[in-house]
């Protein structure tokens, strides 16, 4: 959601790329948003793609949630110093290269 938030009117497949998922995986997660009512899909200027949007509802509630999801990272993140934070994002680097890589 934050990521269409950020690039309205954002394809699936930018985000896909934004995220560096897979296109499937996107394509699962957005199914349920928009079952949800979270998310339309629409074709703007005539592209071949649809675009997504966020509803009316999501937006209602995007502050919320996102309030939420930043209060749980600095709850995961208490304790640690900036040098601990540094180490620790450079494994997850590291840890994403070995997937991605080993993949290939």
């Amino acid at each position: 959601m934050k990521t269409v938030k950020e690039h309205e009117a954002v394809s699936q497949s930018e985000i896909a790329s934004y995220l560096d998922i897979e296109p499937a995986a996107i394509s699962k997660t957005l199914a349920k948003l928009e079952k949800k009512g979270s998310i339309r899909r629409c074709r703007l200027n005539n592209n071949k793609e649809k675009n997504i949007l966020l509803t009316d509802t999501a937006l209602s509630v995007y502050p919320e949630l996102a309030a939420a999801v930043e209060k749980h990272r600095n709850q995961a993140l208490t304790g640690l110093s900036s040098a601990d934070r540094q180490l620790l994002a450079g494994l997850l680097r590291k840890i994403y290269k070995n997937i991605t890589e080993g993949d290939k």
